[in-house]
């Protein structure tokens, strides 16, 4: 099937290898429904939990073997979608920044490519500005990025955060999105969410028509029952 390059497909946070159940297929689906061409990863790709700067927790998995774990997830996205933009996510660089507070060059550092054996067709990029809409992984909401740049924006990073905003004005109509992501909740790298009223909104998003109409689509995760009939 030729999809229209014109329609973006934006696949929310995966963590990988902490990844909710059946997102893969909900995303493609989400492809097809909307004949999305154009297809970006909005970063985080990877979860690194093993070395993250926060508390580690003790079920944790070691270096190595969550590593290969998330190669092994991702894997199946890679043969999906052989050609996509892949944008820088916090988690992402967590081997380059503990690289570098070690004192590491570059040079001695992994590439992007080598680190998540890409495709070929890959690119990777701190932002891509598409149809005049970037899409960044983010640090706070898209609201203020889009205010600040004065340009369309659509976000990954927070994760409870899914909807569109429309701000117009006298020169131009401008929108802020937040996909959504794909983590799987109840993962134990995600135990520092517990507590948190807000919770992940599992989804992701399209841009359709060259940049002129925004959609989240949510994804609703279809759970075993768990009761019992007495």
């Amino acid at each position: 099937m030729t999809y229209d390059k014109n329609n973006v497909l934006i696949i929310g946070d995966l963590h990988h290898p902490f990844t909710v159940p059946g997102y893969l297929e909900f995303v493609l689906e989400t492809q097809n429904t909307f004949n999305a061409g154009t297809v970006i990863f909005i970063g985080d790709i990877a979860d690194f939990h093993y070395s993250s700067f926060h508390p580690i927790e003790p079920e944790a998995l070691g270096c190595e073997t969550e590593y290969e774990k998330m190669l092994q997830a991702l894997k199946p996205w890679q043969e999906a979608f052989p050609v996509a933009r892949i944008t820088y996510g916090n988690h992402d660089l967590i081997p380059y920044r503990k690289g570098y507070a070690g004192g590491l060059s570059t040079r001695m550092m992994k590439s992007w490519r080598d680190l998540f054996n890409a495709p070929k067709d890959w690119t990777f990029g701190e932002r891509f500005i598409i149809n005049d809409v970037m899409y960044i992984h983010g640090t706070n909401s898209a609201i203020p990025r889009m205010v600040q740049a004065r340009i369309s924006v659509v976000q990954g990073h927070l994760h409870s955060q899914q909807y569109v905003h429309w701000s117009q004005s006298e020169i131009n109509r401008l929108f802020a999105m937040q996909v959504g992501c794909g983590i799987d909740a109840d993962s134990w790298a995600f135990n520092y969410g517990k507590s948190f009223p807000k919770k992940p909104v599992l989804g992701c998003g399209v841009v359709l028509d060259s940049g002129r109409v925004p959609l989240v689509i949510p994804y609703h995760q279809k759970k075993k029952c768990t009761c019992s009939i007495i």
